[in-house]
């Protein structure tokens, strides 16, 4: 059923952050703080949780003037005919307000007045555009927009045309957009171009989007709203572009748009003509998608989360309840027995994140060997192709010639990349994830058996057999210490893939794609010849009137001139390539062992705190234990009918 308003997804939000404030204390009675601690977390996470609503297009597809038509003011630069430089995040402020963010994170980001954002965030035409983009990362705006403030973040992109923009795209939204909106154009609908685009982010193994969560919006309807056939010719177009993308599934978020006529027609109050713009029924769709699908999402999540620390909480009661009648002389004796065997738990746990380590750096090591290997075949299939190639432009328009062969390199490289990533990359993740999580798993079993036996020690109840029905995921030890801690930590990737009834397994597999794509868009962005060109250009198409000769001579040495440029380009490029690689690779890395980490070291923390408590407990109150057992079965109690809460707002959101 999902949520029919933002305000039914907040209330919802509300009474959940509530029952996990309440578990925190049952959960502390028992000695289990570190539990009550990652509710805590999930408990921030959740309230600060935002939607995330990406614009995408290519150049002059009207998408800063269709997020101004949201704003109903013109605040981004959306008339001068330069293009954005970077990427816009709108957010919710009581006042308007615009700050920009440095790529140098050492220094401060810099408040601006919002009417003079298009000083800062426009590429001028005279300028070389790879000197300005690198000064900022984002531009932050803040406004009193009512659909910000129900949590909504609008990200304004640059142009898809520029490979630079993709890896920004990838590297810093991959995984937490809730929705995308591509626009287009009624007057060029459905480019090339945009239609690679679709294909390269929607694809199986490594989506950033899905058409779940893609919208489609025809800008410029205006231009062709009188023109029947030419409306009927758009929307067979789209059916069959889609088709192709999404396997002959019909994407129903379609949507035409005049923009600017929303624009003008916000700012002047004109109920009628902002009907007619289309504006009104997508912001409706927004809103219905966000809070019932992707509320119901985010409300799953953290219900899926909090339970799983809840159940550990009530499979420890009763151990608690065990450890705390006996003698306290024997409980401070087992204190005394129990830390040599924790600091033993200590050190498999530093070993086991030592595992993810190790084979982090054994994964670099053979994407280091594949990419040299991408750079052997981009040379010489490359070199075959321009040597080849047929220009369409005769090579007496030598600016436009150049630029040919050079769309044409492009678009090689991209493809031979794309036939890379399948036969080379994907296999090289593939047996790395499963060779990592059946050792991981089978380490972690003979962890989690040495915590019962210490546990069944220190309680002087025996383990409790497995239950021979748990599901698959259930009996997955590595899921069981994740879930604790884990499900925190990496909630925020592929968090836009998943669906409700998501696992930690699922969790992690997106962390393997986004590192992926990392692996993939790095070596994509430095060995595109747009990039690696740059001044090359001009100096080439300034220096051919010393080339003389036959017309073929004339043709093979401006295509030299090309192909030594492509080629210095990819080999002064592949330091700084493989630098990042290994720093984004390591750093995923480093996330993955710190849940595991974490994940173990809350096991840990649950026998020393327990015991810790108990001895407490009892030396406190030595001669009420009958009234404290008591005390424990009443927040047992509460637990239960806590989780039985969590449940019904569970069902509410995706049922």
């Amino acid at each position: 059923m999902g949520f029919k308003s933002y305000e039914e997804y907040s209330k919802s939000k509300e009474k959940i952050l509530q029952y996990l404030l309440e578990m925190r204390q049952p959960l502390e009675k028992i000695g289990l703080n570190s539990r009550s601690k990652i509710l805590q977390e999930i408990c921030e996470r959740l309230r600060n949780d935002t939607f995330k609503v990406m614009v995408l297009g290519e150049f002059k597809r009207g998408k800063s003037t269709f997020v101004n038509a949201l704003l109903g003011e013109n605040i981004l630069p959306a008339k001068m005919p330069p293009c954005t430089a970077v990427i816009t995040e709108v957010k919710y402020g009581e006042s308007p307000k615009a700050i920009l963010h440095y790529n140098d994170s050492k220094k401060e980001p810099m408040e601006i007045n919002i009417k003079d954002i298009g000083k800062y965030i426009v590429i001028k035409e005279e300028s070389e555009p790879t000197l300005e983009k690198k000064v900022y990362k984002k531009l932050e705006v803040l406004y009193p927009l009512a659909l910000c403030k129900n949590n909504v973040e609008i990200i304004d992109s640059p142009g898809l045309n520029e490979n630079e923009m993709r890896q920004h795209i990838v590297e810093d939204y991959i995984g937490r957009l809730d929705a995308g909106i591509l626009v287009l154009s009624c007057r060029q609908f459905f480019s090339k171009s945009e239609q690679n685009f679709l294909e390269e982010y929607t694809s199986e193994n490594m989506p950033v989007l899905s058409k779940e969560n893609l919208f489609i919006v025809a800008n410029f309807f205006d231009a062709i709203e009188e023109e029947e056939e030419e409306i009927q010719d758009i929307k067979q177009r789209k059916d069959l572009y889609l088709g192709k993308i999404f396997a002959k599934q019909k994407i129903h978020q379609f949507y035409f748009l005049a923009a600017k006529q929303s624009l003008d027609a916000k700012a002047s109050k004109n109920a009628k003509a902002l009907a007619k713009s289309g504006l009104p029924e997508i912001e409706k769709a927004l809103e219905n998608f966000l809070a019932q699908d992707r509320g119901k999402i985010k409300i799953a999540r953290a219900v899926r989360e909090s339970k799983s620390v809840l159940r550990e909480g009530l499979n420890h009661y009763p151990s608690f309840i065990a450890t705390l009648k006996q003698d306290m002389v024997v409980l401070e004796q087992k204190q005394e027995e129990i830390r040599p065997r924790l600091e033993k738990l200590r050190a498999a746990k530093q070993e086991l994140g030592s595992l993810v380590e190790v084979h982090g750096q054994a994964l670099l090591q053979d994407i280091g060997k594949a990419y040299r290997a991408l750079i052997d075949i981009l040379v010489e299939q490359c070199y075959a192709y321009i040597q080849t190639y047929k220009a369409k432009t005769s090579y007496a328009k030598t600016k436009k010639y150049v630029e040919e062969i050079q769309e044409a390199l492009k678009d090689k490289t991209q493809e031979i990349i794309q036939s890379w990533k399948k036969g080379i990359l994907q296999p090289i993740f593939d047996q790395k994830q499963e060779k990592l999580t059946e050792l991981l798993e089978n380490r972690a079993k003979e962890f989690v058996s040495q915590v019962e036996n210490l546990r069944s020690f220190v309680s002087g109840v025996p383990s409790a057999p497995k239950d021979s029905q748990t599901s698959i995921e259930d009996v997955s030890v590595l899921s069981k210490i994740l879930g604790g801690a884990g499900g925190l930590i990496l909630a925020g990737v592929g968090g836009s893939l998943l669906g409700s009834t998501f696992g930690i397994v699922e969790v992690l597999k997106n962390c393997w794609r986004e590192m992926i794509l990392i692996a993939v868009y790095i070596p994509l962005f430095w060995s595109n010849p747009i990039v690696l060109f740059g001044m090359f250009v001009f100096t080439l198409v300034y220096g051919l009137p010393d080339i003389k000769g036959a017309k073929e001579n004339i043709e093979m040495s401006i295509k030299q001139k090309i192909w030594e440029g492509y080629t210095q380009g990819l080999q002064s490029s592949m330091g700084k390539a493989q630098s990042e690689l290994e720093e984004k690779i390591s750093a995923k890395f480093a996330q993955m062992q710190q849940a595991i980490e974490m994940g173990l070291q809350l096991m840990i923390d649950d026998i020393s705190g327990q015991l810790k408590k108990a001895l407490e407990e009892r030396r406190s109150r030595q001669s009420e234990i009958e009234k404290i057992t008591r005390e424990m079965e009443e927040s047992r109690k509460c637990l239960i009918l806590l989780e039985e809460k969590l449940e019904e707002e569970y069902e509410k959101a995706v049922c």
